[in-house]
């Protein structure tokens, strides 16, 4: 169950850098992206794919990225790849025993 819903939020993640108008191969790039994702993003919001939260702000976030303006599509993109990264960390550390008491059987 937890496996589709993580590659749920990788597609959402990846869907939103796909924004940008820098190439994705490129390491400089990518070492970019991964220092905003660490330090300019907005950080632990605690939206999870499941909830509101997560559907209100990937919504904001879209109509922001729609707008013509290149910084406010690079700032979307980046606050819903952090949210994704934030997501996909939260769904790692779920422990399957403490949900299906047969798991290690």
């Amino acid at each position: 169950m937890w496996r589709e819903v993580r590659e749920r939020v990788l597609d959402v993640g990846a869907a939103f850098l796909g924004l940008l108008d820098e190439p994705l191969d490129d390491p400089e790039v990518l070492r970019i992206i991964s220092f905003d994702l660490n330090n300019v993003a907005p950080q632990r919001l605690r939206a999870h794919a499941s909830g509101r939260l997560w559907d209100l702000l990937t919504e904001y976030y879209l109509q922001q990225a729609r707008t013509e303006d290149r910084h406010e599509r690079r700032s979307s993109a980046i606050a819903v790849a952090a949210m994704a990264v934030d997501e996909i960390i939260a769904i790692d550390d779920i422990d399957p025993r403490d949900f299906y008491e047969d798991y290690d059987t």
